[in-house]
């Protein structure tokens, strides 16, 4: 799921996860990040919109009002409207800073299936719909992760790339880093 890092008046960094379709980004410290059911012509201001793709993904468009002073990475947004991709810089008003992020941590849940088998990217035996699971956040593989069979947390690293398998590992990447 795809969250927001706002900076807290200690300028900490907190996690706003992005559960809705809209959220409306504001300068003001104490509600930084705010939740819509629907887009109304009253919302005015820097608005996320989540956009599913037929294929299953979903990208995270920024509109704002033309008289919003926005820039993406430094630069300003040109037409009100900018596609956001993973660890993207949003500054409001020339102060109140965000990143956007895409990264999702490591969970255990149970195996949705697919319509072609799916294997274990550790032990290479079949996963079986409903079964507990882990889908690596950085690679898309699963590994088994049941009782018997703790395929994802054998090993510090998943199988087929270099994502931490700890299962308390937390993000990869935090603001703190720029």
């Amino acid at each position: 799921m795809a969250h927001i890092w706002t900076q807290n008046q200690q300028s900490d960094w907190a996690i706003c996860p992005l559960r809705n379709d809209y959220h409306v980004l504001s300068p003001i410290p104490r509600d930084p990040v705010r939740a819509l059911r629907a887009v109304r012509p009253d919302n005015i201001g820097v608005l996320l919109g989540r956009y599913k793709s037929q294929a299953g993904g979903e990208n995270w468009i920024l509109n704002c009002a033309a008289k919003a002073q926005v820039r993406v990475n430094g630069h300003p947004v040109y037409l009100g409207t900018r596609t956001l991709k993973n660890r993207d810089e949003i500054v409001l008003a020339g102060k109140s800073r965000f990143y956007f992020s895409t990264e999702e941590l490591a969970v255990v849940v149970a195996f949705p299936g697919a319509t072609e088998p799916v294997f274990c990217a550790r032990c290479k035996d079949p996963i079986v719909k409903d079964s507990l699971a882990v889908c690596c956040p950085a690679c898309g593989r699963w590994c088994h992760q049941t009782g018997k069979t703790l395929c994802w947390t054998y090993e510090p690293t998943c199988p087929m790339c270099d994502q931490p398998t700890a299962l308390d590992t937390g993000y990869r990447w935090t603001p703190e880093e720029v």
